[in-house]
């Protein structure tokens, strides 16, 4: 009963980095800044057990590209005399985003006495696959929707808006699309690991984890679907189906999903066809398929609505450095130029509004940065390197929709990354002590 006490406050803490949010009983700031607190304190413990302030070269790199990006964007909007700060301190949303998975690392290796991705994937899948089945349930039974809307007044507009929310302001829209097509790549690299290790109990329950996320994740936001195609890929890269001398847990794995899926459809159709309601949040989730189906061709009201904010700059200055705006300038008395009904020049690219906040110049360093944090994780874990290369496809494959990032993930590895090296450095500290003490009593 301790164990598991200690489980559901790992995955609490995992929800507050993973899904942040500002809850009512915040003072305003969101849960991930909150837990990044504590992490400042675990830090600087480890700095004491150490008897050093150890600085690793990766932290330091990833620090200068966040002071470059914040440069950049600092010097866009001076240049411009904009008040669009959105990017102008992001080191410091770097220093939190590490801070706070510091925390959650720390938490897990406390609780399980040892740390893997494996578990810390089985961490994160685990809280997205509740989150979106609080999603659905919530749009169903009023008491908890009530209740997410008094803890997190911040979604009331998506209650408005008519768009699902899980328990956070992180759960629903494109930020949760992002997350759960994340935890989708997660839940298959964990599936491989079981297989390889021919260790396929768990596979079941990760196979019924990412059916639930591609479903629950896109009927909150279909930018899901990018994790589920690239959690199939990565399944079947492998574990390929038609390969000749197929082991009994690769068969079993493929049997399991095609089982499970097939169920998982049946119960979609019977609630299709006996709930109104989850008809229209089905037809929603899966637009583009009933649109192949009805139609012969993929149609979603998103793509159409993205395909008009594909708007490019139209001199090179805002090509090079941009025009120092991110956010709808409506508020900045500054701004004299076109009225817009969304973000500046009416487009939610991530691509374009990149371009048009610091320009090329800021979009290729943010980008550098990126590629770096996902460089970094792949020399800590070279046998997971095509995990991060997933990771960070998903990344640039949703600027296309979304300005969004996928640091926080990557952040999350790289911190785990440090505390396995830090242990090993301590043991052998340890180790080395004892040596010499050993030969101090000898001699």
């Amino acid at each position: 009963m301790i164990k598991f006490l200690k489980i559901l406050f790992c995955l609490l803490i995992v929800n507050f980095f993973y899904f942040p949010t500002p809850y009512s009983f915040s003072y305003g700031y969101n849960s991930k800044e909150l837990v990044a607190v504590v992490g400042i304190f675990l830090f600087l413990a480890d700095m004491y057990r150490q008897r050093s302030l150890t600085i690793t070269k990766e932290f330091l790199d990833l620090l200068i590209y966040s002071v470059i990006i914040s440069l950049v964007a600092f010097f866009s909007v001076t240049f411009h005399n904009t008040q669009d700060r959105v990017y102008t301190t992001y080191f410091l949303s770097m220093l939190v985003w590490l801070s706070s998975a510091f925390v959650v690392i720390k938490c897990i290796k406390l609780v399980h006495g040892h740390i893997t991705i494996g578990l810390v994937a089985a961490y994160i899948v685990a809280i997205s696959t509740i989150q979106g089945l609080i999603a659905i349930i919530a749009d169903n039974y009023a008491p908890l929707d009530n209740f997410i809307l008094r803890t997190i007044p911040g979604l009331t507009w998506c209650k408005s808006e008519g768009r699902l929310y899980g328990f956070s302001g992180s759960a629903t829209l494109d930020t949760g699309g992002i997350r759960f097509a994340i935890a989708s790549v997660l839940c298959m690299h964990n599936i491989k690991n079981a297989v390889e290790e021919n260790k396929t109990r768990s596979v079941p329950l990760y196979i019924l984890a990412f059916l639930i996320i591609s479903v629950t994740g896109n009927i909150v936001a279909r930018t899901t679907l990018v994790g589920t195609v690239l959690g199939l890929i990565y399944l079947i890269i492998y574990i390929f189906p038609f390969r000749i001398h197929l082991s009994t847990a690769s068969l079993r794995t493929w049997l399991w999903l095609i089982a499970e899926t097939f169920i998982i459809v049946l119960i979609i159709i019977g609630l299709y066809n006996s709930d109104e309601k989850f008809r229209n949040r089905t037809r929603f989730g899966f637009e583009g398929f009933f649109s192949l189906v009805e139609k012969g061709h993929w149609q979603t009201g998103s793509n159409d609505v993205l395909a008009d904010m594909y708007v490019f700059p139209d001199n090179p200055e805002t090509w090079l450095i941009g025009d120092g705006r991110f956010i709808n300038p409506e508020g900045d008395p500054n701004y004299l130029g076109e009225a817009y009904s969304g973000y500046y020049k009416n487009t939610d690219v991530g691509y374009l509004r990149f371009i048009f906040y610091f320009g090329l110049l800021g979009l290729a360093v943010y980008s550098m940065y990126i590629v770096y944090a996902g460089k970094t994780c792949i020399r800590m874990f070279p046998e997971n390197t095509l995990l991060f290369l997933f990771l960070l496809a998903i990344n640039f494959i949703i600027w296309f929709k979304v300005a969004t990032d996928c640091f926080f993930i990557l952040g999350l590895f790289i911190c785990l990354g440090y505390v396995l090296n830090f242990d090993d450095s301590l043991q052998h500290s340890r180790n080395v002590e004892r040596g010499r003490n050993g030969a101090g009593a000898g001699a």
